[in-house]
């Protein structure tokens, strides 16, 4: 209960800074939304500054800490000194108009949070085992002295230049979890995501109002929320989605288990965030390059897939400006650019398997009916004849363009290096399509003289079928993992006991296990490497054990990971076969048990954690001896000391 208070309380005050924040910044002449968003992007860029630059210059991760401490103090300091010299307060109206306003907000909240209790299987595989690297990483940063281009799971330094290296999300929330002393799983996956839930409705909402109030048509401020209701669609759950052929993209169970992730955070608001402030195309300027750098840097900060976003989303934005707001001379300067980049597509290499890749899942997004109601929409928006429609409008095709077309898409391809990062952005494209659709369907429905609660009535309606398809398609297909394999009906309050009786959204049996080996590596003067199954089976559901094991035990090295997260630094680790281990708990024999001890012997290993007694005299003959037993009898962990650990 502790930590659930702790974290409760902390991201209660972090919300409420960030808001205070916003609004002293935009002088309370902006929505609450509006403030929110503003308040995240001024924190945010100091992190990612100093966050980027102490991990370049590899300073000790407790000046990290401190910098992160005297970036509240400056920012308390600001809004304390802005409230003393021009007081504002702290809802832009009153509190019942801003419940009016925001309910809706909060409902959608409540729906994304709430089905985090029943997404246990997604949290005990680890997000694809995703959360081995970035939990993990989290988790143990506090711990790590020697590189911040280090392989976490395993608990190793990496060889060469790391590109993680520029994401801060993950030194942020590890002076947090230190701070407060929770459990990193909980602080994660339960609380961090239900702040990004929000966040991510509130950035909706503003990003709503910044094009409606510029559109010439009368809409009440407590409408606008109301758009946010299609966020809906991306809270069902992924396999149910995928299967219905309802909304088919790449990684989308991100949203459902890993909203904490800051690449989750990118791939849902990348292209909002660059459009915010400038959904008008204005003509450019200073201001708006140094804000445009400012994002760029903090969306590079949560994750490097950020790189083809605001590759296509700024040079469409800016071949737009030119072409709409220079006349004669902007529209040749546009030319010129498009033809440029369009010759830098041709000496750049593309790769041709991502563009394969690309697209099959463009294809399969087409399938969709909620994309073909989409197009549909976004064709009538151009018959509203508003600029600020159809600028935004043209910055979509376009950016669609420089991703999809044969040759010119190369630069996006080479950009992103891998296949699955390339396939995000385009995930990325049409969330924000979807997005801009609810928008643009609020603004037909209204220019068509609809009063307002024919409005309210249909998004009234959209919001119960999401929901009633929330429950439906969890209840259908909760019970798988991925969309390839066959569903059955789900037992929902079995998911939820689960969560009840592993209240930290990690198994207990592994939080168990974590705090065995940290007592363990106290006793020892010497460094314990773990071997551990890979997999083993928790609650009926898979879990991926040592990749997430030094979560809980963050002293140790887990030298099973090594399997999903290979070492390149010249060490034994790099040949170990975790396949000997497989064969030998399964049948110990000789052949088998001859065959693990020669990789334990070459991989160092002095710590073997096992799930039965079968092989405990082949154990013994290798010299392990038993240290324990985890209290709930899930694991037993054998031990085998140095000789100068002998008489421990």
């Amino acid at each position: 209960m502790r930590n659930y208070v702790l974290c409760g309380v902390f991201w209660t005050i972090f919300t409420l800074l960030l808001h205070m924040l916003g609004r002293v910044a935009t002088k309370g002449k902006k929505s609450e939304s509006y403030g929110l968003m503003t308040g995240y992007l001024v924190y945010s860029i100091l992190i990612a500054v100093g966050g980027m630059a102490i991990q370049f210059a590899n300073l000790p991760w407790v000046i990290f800490a401190g910098y992160t401490a005297v970036i509240w103090m400056v920012l308390i300091a600001y809004i304390l000194y802005r409230q003393k010299k021009e007081p504002i307060s702290f809802f832009q109206t009153s509190i019942k108009q801003y419940i009016k306003n925001n309910w809706v907000i909060y409902t959608v909240l409540a729906v994304f949070v709430g089905m985090l209790f029943f997404y246990y299987r997604g949290f005990w595989i680890g997000n694809h085992l995703d959360d081995g690297y970035y939990i993990t990483k989290v988790a143990t940063l506090p711990f790590t002295h020697s590189s911040y281009s280090a392989n976490y799971s395993v608990g190793v330094v990496n060889a060469g230049m790391d590109s993680y290296i520029f994401n801060t999300w993950e030194l942020e929330a590890s002076v947090y979890i230190k701070l407060l002393g929770v459990r990193p799983t909980l602080f994660l996956r339960l609380f961090q995501s239900a702040f990004y839930y929000f966040l991510f409705l509130n950035i909706v909402k503003a990003f709503a109002e910044n094009i409606l109030k510029k559109i010439k048509i009368n809409i009440a401020d407590c409408i606008v929320q109301y758009t946010v209701i299609i966020t809906l669609l991306f809270g069902i759950y992924y396999v149910f989605t995928t299967k219905a052929h309802l909304l088919v993209l790449r990684d989308t169970f991100h949203f459902n288990t890993g909203m904490f992730l800051g690449g989750t955070l990118v791939k849902m608001l990348g292209i909002v965030f660059l459009l915010f402030y400038y959904t008008d195309t204005p003509k450019l300027t200073w201001e708006m390059v140094t804000v445009v750098m400012a994002t760029s840097l903090i969306l590079i900060s949560k994750s490097t897939i950020a790189l083809p976003i605001i590759l296509i989303t700024v040079c469409s934005y800016l071949i737009t400006c030119l072409f709409f707001n220079y006349e004669k001379g902007g529209k040749i300067l546009s030319l010129l650019f498009v033809t440029a980049y369009f010759l830098a597509a041709i000496i750049i290499p593309g790769s041709s398997d991502t563009q394969t890749a690309l697209y099959s899942d463009v294809i399969n997004s087409l399938h969709s009916p909620v994309i073909i109601g989409g197009i549909i929409i976004f064709l009538c928006s151009f018959f509203l004849k508003e600029k600020v429609i159809n600028r935004i409008n043209c910055i979509m095709i376009l950016s669609a363009m420089l991703m999809l077309v044969p040759q010119v898409n190369d630069i996006a391809e080479e950009l992103s290096v891998y296949t699955f990062v390339l396939l995000r952005a385009w995930t990325t494209w049409v969330y924000t399509f979807i997005i801009l659709n609810s928008i643009y369907l609020c603004s037909i429905i209204t220019k068509l003289g609809a009063k307002e609660r024919v409005l309210k009535a249909c998004y009234a309606c959209l919001g119960a079928v999401l929901i009633v398809m929330t429950a439906y398609g969890f209840n259908k297909t909760g019970n798988a993992i991925t969309a390839d394999e066959d569903v059955e009906e789900t037992d929902v309050k079995g998911c939820l006991r689960v969560i009840r009786n592993n209240i930290y959204f990690a198994p207990d049996s592994t939080i168990v296990l974590g705090d065995s080996l940290e007592q363990l590596t106290k006793e020892i003067d010497e460094q314990l490497y773990v071997v551990t199954p890979e997999w083993v089976e928790d609650n009926q559901a898979p879990h991926a054990l040592a990749v997430i094991l030094r979560t809980f035990a963050p002293d140790i090295v887990s030298v099973s990971a090594s399997g999903r997260f290979p070492v390149n630094n010249g060490s034994p680790l790099e040949f170990y076969n975790q396949d000997a281990y497989a064969k030998f708990v399964a049948e110990p024999n000789e052949k088998n048990s001859a065959a693990f001890e020669k990789e334990l012997d070459k991989a160092e290993v002095n710590c073997v954690v096992t799930q039965n007694t079968n092989c405990s005299e082949w154990l013994r003959n290798m010299g392990y001896e038993l240290y324990s037993v985890t209290k709930d009898n899930f694991y037993y962990i054998w031990y085998r000391p140095s000789v100068d650990n002998k008489d421990i």
